[in-house]
């Protein structure tokens, strides 16, 4: 592998680890949950957990991009997160068009899954900063190839869609600042805020929050032993399902 999503860490080694944990502790459960919630625009909850496994797989795409691949200095990845969502978008348009307001919502909760440092307010005010870093980081890296045929081989596995390496390739290689731009503020955030589709933010983006950070404490070298620890402990308790319910018993509040 030559593709990182952090300093000794892989980037599909972490996309598969949040997805198979989002699937543990979320799984068809919650797109069940989900559809009951969003049934008016989503034909049933077996696309809502095929998507969502989807948005888990792609979350970090956007820090395959050269620019983040390839640093002056230490890898860094800051506002991966928007040609993330747009890939994501994209990518997903074609296989499910009937889904629009369902692809819409997982672009915005990729787009917001590191809303504690940053959020829609942060990208529209550092519009013209944004746009000038994200122009550096455009392009493919060399020795990609592999990386991109792993993660669609996991995107079959986890979803059963069938996205071609080359369709990844593409959709990184051909990437431009204005078509990015254009299709995250006028599109994605546009139509996300018009269909009044914010009210469903958390329940999309939480999950993939939760998850891509539980992987990154499990296999960053650089985790606090504290976080490490945090993360096994979390995995412990939700060894079993059954289990929940009891320990929440013996909960005071």
């Amino acid at each position: 592998m030559a593709l990182m999503s952090f300093e000794g860490e892989y980037l599909v080694d972490h996309s598969v680890l949040t997805t198979t944990l989002f699937n543990k502790i979320y799984g068809k459960p919650y797109a069940k949950i989900l559809y009951n919630k969003l049934s008016a625009f989503t034909p049933n909850e077996e696309a809502i957990y095929r998507i969502s496994k989807l948005a888990c797989l792609l979350h970090d795409i956007g820090k395959a991009l050269k620019g983040y691949q390839q640093p002056a200095k230490r890898l860094s990845f800051p506002f991966h997160e928007i040609p993330s969502a747009y890939i994501f978008f994209k990518i997903a348009r074609p296989i499910l068009p009937e889904n629009e307001d369902l692809l819409l919502l997982y672009s915005n909760a990729i787009l917001t899954h590191h809303q504690a440092m940053r959020n829609f307010d942060v990208i529209i005010y550092k519009r013209d900063e944004i746009i000038s870093l994200l122009h550096g980081k455009l392009g493919l890296p060399k020795n990609s190839e592999e990386d991109l045929k792993e993660l669609s081989l996991a995107i079959k596995r986890h979803t059963g869609f069938s996205i071609e390496a080359e369709t990844l390739h593409d959709a990184l290689e051909t990437l431009d600042i204005g078509t990015l731009w254009n299709a995250i503020e006028h599109y994605v955030i546009k139509k996300y805020v018009e269909r009044n589709l914010h009210r469903w933010v958390a329940i999309t983006s939480v999950p993939i929050q939760l998850c891509d950070n539980l992987a990154a404490s499990l296999l960053r070298p650089e985790g606090s032993p504290l976080t490490r620890r945090l993360a096994f402990e979390s995995l412990r308790l939700l060894s079993s399902k059954t289990e929940i319910p009891a320990i929440i018993s013996k909960i005071k509040i």
